[in-house]
């Protein structure tokens, strides 16, 4: 779906893809359609461009290129990943995702309805893909958990209740919650979808500690693909926020999260990857160079990258990179 050309090949009508940070482009996303002799002139200023067939052939339909173009966008733009390195693979998994649940008639009313929850489940991939490729996770293993990702509140498409309500969840809906990782289950395996995906599906809103549910597994009782998924579904969740509750900023959400980690409600350790990741570093944390100096991190300015701390060896507060960290203890 994505094919390297040359600004020579390209017509009026082409969705191009641009491997390179947005913020060094003149386009509000990576992504340019061409619309006049113009925009091939600009876009002959980068070599490495993909464009993205769009012919009736295609699953991936415009609708939903046109989302996640915009989902993607959100994922990369803050410039904290290293997007260089990671956007080819993780749009070459996240469109192999998307394109073959096309195959999966269960999943049609989520694909096509343009909703809330289709760009939720969308943005989650990306986040997963992103993840797992830090990771340095095989394609294969990548693969089975961005499916699980989009997945994993299929049964919510079937319940309009949960996706139109801005008032506060009800004991009603509550319930329908608590029940949806089972129902999910059970449409995503009318679809031949492998044991193991169901697993993680069942399992993502498991916590680390045994609080969660559906069954209150605790510990390593939960499949490592699930406890990502439970650490990544949440950080989605805050940092794009609900009808019902206001999006949070991505540091804000860490900060939010850490005491998620430090109660055992997600797994720590996931959440400390999901830190270093990220290069977001909450307040309170304790982090290491790498020659072994501690520093307790009082503030992060994230448009700079500069964290206030506290030097235990100096015994004074400093101001420090976090390009500098590579240590996370909570």
């Amino acid at each position: 779906m994505f094919k390297k050309i040359q600004p020579a090949d390209l017509n009026l009508g082409d969705l191009v893809f641009v491997f390179k940070n947005w913020f060094h482009t003149p386009y509000i996303t990576n992504f340019k359609k061409v619309k006049s002799n113009k925009d091939i002139k600009d876009l002959a200023a980068y070599k490495n461009l993909y464009v993205i067939s769009l012919n009736k052939n295609s699953r991936l339909t415009k609708k939903n290129v046109k989302l996640l173009k915009i989902i993607f966008s959100e994922i990369v733009s803050s410039g904290l990943i290293n997007e260089a390195s990671v956007v080819s693979r993780v749009n070459a998994i996240v469109s192999q995702v998307i394109e073959g649940n096309f195959c999966h008639k269960t999943c049609a009313n989520l694909i096509r309805s343009e909703n809330e929850l289709f760009k939720r489940a969308v943005k989650l991939v990306c986040l997963t893909a992103s993840f797992c490729n830090y990771l340095t996770f095989t394609r294969c293993k990548t693969i089975e958990y961005c499916n699980a990702a989009f997945l994993i509140d299929i049964s919510m498409a079937m319940q309009p209740v949960l996706l139109g309500s801005r008032r506060l969840v009800t004991q009603y809906q509550r319930g329908l919650i608590q029940k949806h990782p089972i129902e999910s289950a059970k449409i995503a395996s009318e679809s031949n979808i492998s044991g193991s995906l169901i697993t993680l599906i069942v399992q993502h809103h498991e916590n680390f500690n045994g609080t969660g549910y559906p069954s209150g597994l605790k510990g390593r009782q939960i499949k490592l693909g699930a406890r990502i998924l439970r650490v990544l579904n949440t950080y989605e969740a805050l940092t794009s926020g609900r009808r019902y509750q206001a999006k949070k900023s991505p540091y804000e959400t860490i900060n939010d999260m850490q005491n998620m980690a430090l109660n055992e409600v997600i797994d720590p350790i996931i959440f400390k990857k999901l830190c270093l990741f990220l290069r977001l570093f909450p307040k309170g944390s304790c982090v290491a160079e790498s020659n072994g100096t501690l520093y307790l991190v009082k503030e992060m300015h994230v448009e700079s990258g500069s964290i206030i701390a506290f030097s235990k060896q100096h015994q004074k507060i400093e101001v420090i990179q976090e390009s500098r960290i590579k240590t996370l203890i909570l």
